[in-house]
């Protein structure tokens, strides 16, 4: 009968290798390997072994077993001395074979093993590093996205979030209208608003929300903003006179949190983004992106001067009872506004689709007469119909001004991406109109999806571009590394 050798944890394959080394023919065959570059598996070529091969079955694994003719007797070895200096097999020490893998820390049964030390130890390069992606030709002429807007006077203003094709952090950019529909970039193209060095928004900012209160002489602009820094992500908060040159809060040098992410277990324990901000009488009010890690959910919080704010938790998520199967995988990057007594939301839905591999996202609405406990989401704007459309894959991030006494007071800017000429997901922003607040139009067609915000300028250069996905804050770069 064959059997296995058992209890053998550590150093089985050197007994093995050493029981086939003593079935080794001394003359060499053609075709039989005697060094570690090559092997046969199933030991096809039994020249290789010494007869008679009675002994012995092949195993298809490429080894050896060995056929008892009795019990077979189990030792097992597992003691330090048997790891350092071999293993005692019939009388026969087969000691270690070449350089260990394993170093052993400690000793008897509390040590451990542990991955030793190299030699080599490889340590940045002073030039690290030595060769990046060429830059960008502008600042966000990979993705524009994430519109706020406000109309100053006659003119419209769209605060947007910015990334370039070289890798950049995301920013915050400007453009401007005097019509809502044909938009020119402010401030040269250059952001608006840029993470700080150090802060929790250093990887980025993106995903803002702006009041303007003309009123406001010291700061009629006011901006809440998603930031990243490293893993967890949170609010800031900034103001202007201008809508251009901003202070972020308590200082641009300094920024801080005014929203962070949550507690292990709660609905933002991983990010707080996207805020939307209302000032309803004498409160500010606040509606989120919570996210998790595992599925966002839209989350409420106030506040009595838009600066210091206590959580209401989520108000919104996918495991609500009765949830609409568009949100079933996320409800996120919310807009809210009110009319006489009724809140309005716009949100951003997940769904699998596809034969349920793939995920696509379109646009929820929703009503509330306190703003924390909301109708069931329903669809309010689907993705084109086209694949020539700018918004055939994905629709996200929507954004509602009231623009009264227009022919369009409710106005609809939202972001889309699909797959454009040049192979890439490029995400620009749309327009879509509505007379009431709740039926809303494409700009360009019930079905049509034209972009209004298009991307800025692609780069010549063949490796300004990378593969990428998501808001990723910096590009692959070639990296040099020396031996220390």
């Amino acid at each position: 009968m064959g059997t296995r050798y058992s209890g053998i944890r550590l150093r089985a394959p050197l007994i093995l290798l050493a029981l086939l080394a003593a079935l080794v023919a001394p003359g060499r065959a053609a075709a039989c390997s005697h060094d570690d570059t090559a092997y046969y598996e199933t030991f096809l070529d039994t020249s290789c072994l010494q007869l008679p091969l009675s002994g012995t079955t092949l195993d298809a694994l490429g080894g050896l077993r060995l056929v008892t003719n009795g019990v077979p007797v189990t030792t097992a070895w597992d003691t330090d001395g048997d790891f350092l200096n071999g293993v005692n097999f019939q009388s026969l020490l087969f000691a270690p074979v070449g350089v260990s893998t394993l170093d052993v820390s400690g000793t008897g049964p509390a040590a451990a093993l542990t991955l030793p030390t190299t030699p080599l130890p490889l340590t940045p390069d002073g030039a690290n590093p030595v060769l990046r992606p060429a830059a960008a030709a502008v600042r966000d002429n990979d993705n524009v996205d994430d519109p706020a807007l406000a109309k100053v006077g006659p003119t419209y203003y769209m605060w947007y979030s910015g990334t370039s094709e070289d890798g950049s952090r995301p920013a915050i950019f400007l453009a401007t209208s005097s019509n809502a529909t044909t938009w020119a970039r402010a401030n040269g193209g250059n952001p608006v608003l840029q993470g700080t060095p150090g802060a929790f928004d250093r990887d980025g900012v993106y995903g803002a929300d702006v009041v303007y209160d003309p009123t406001n002489q010291l700061a009629p602009f006011r901006m809440w903003y998603s930031g990243r820094g490293g893993v967890f992500g949170g609010i800031g908060y900034a103001t202007s006179t201008d809508g251009v040159t901003w202070t972020k809060y308590p200082s641009s040098a300094a920024p801080a949190e005014v929203v962070s992410h949550g507690l292990p277990g709660s609905a933002d324990s991983f990010a707080a983004a996207d805020p939307t901000v209302l000032h309803d009488g004498s409160v500010w009010k606040m509606w989120y992106t919570g996210d998790d890690s595992s599925k966002k959910r839209i989350a409420y919080a106030t506040s009595p001067d838009g600066v210091t704010w206590s959580k209401g938790g989520k108000v919104i998520a996918p495991e609500d009872a009765g949830t609409n199967a568009n949100i079933r995988f996320g409800a996120f990057a919310p807009t809210v506004w009110k009319t006489g007594s009724t809140y309005s939301m716009l949100l951003t839905g997940r769904k699998l689709v596809s034969g349920g591999d793939v995920f696509q996202t379109k646009l929820m609405s929703s009503t509330s007469t306190d703003g924390i406990s909301w109708s069931s989401p329903s669809t309010a704007l689907n993705p084109s119909g086209s694949p020539a459309n700018f918004d055939y894959s994905n629709l996200n991030s929507p954004e509602v001004l009231q623009d009264s006494g227009t022919a369009t007071p409710y106005k609809l800017f939202y972001s889309g991406n699909t797959i454009d000429a040049t192979g890439n997901f490029h995400t620009r922003i749309g327009l879509a109109t509505s007379n009431n607040g709740s039926s809303f139009n494409k700009f360009t067609g019930a079905q049509a999806g034209g972009a209004v915000l298009d991307i800025g300028p692609l780069g010549t250069s063949f490796d300004g571009r990378r593969g990428r996905s998501g808001r990723e804050p910096e590009a692959r770069r070639l990296l040099l590394g020396h031996a220390g």
